[in-house]
């Protein structure tokens, strides 16, 4: 069942160890090709990243690991993880790199 707000599931995102790739993140609620309600994540990445192979290595784990926190907040719906160029969504802030 899709969850009332996508609140927890940016909280929870947000705690992440983000790979210096990743710009930033946006939570989308949805349905899927089959009309099974979903959750999408997109990953706005720098320019290039899937090209290279340490991050596109990085990149790959970072997408199970959202997988991963967003099955613990919604455990009954599937998850996709995709990866956007920032000029696709350049009204986001950047995610603050520690």
């Amino acid at each position: 069942m899709m969850p009332s707000s996508i609140e927890p599931i940016e909280t929870a995102l947000k705690n992440l160890d983000w790979p210096a790739a990743v710009i930033n993140f946006r939570v989308v609620p949805g349905q899927d090709a089959n009309g099974d309600e979903a959750i999408w994540v997109w990953l706005t990445v720098q320019p290039g990243a899937a090209q290279q192979p340490h991050q596109r290595q990085q990149l790959l784990d970072c997408k199970k690991t959202v997988q991963a926190v967003v099955s613990q907040q919604v455990p009954d719906l599937w998850t996709y993880v995709r990866l956007e160029n920032p000029a696709d969504n350049p009204a986001k802030p950047a995610l603050e790199q520690a």
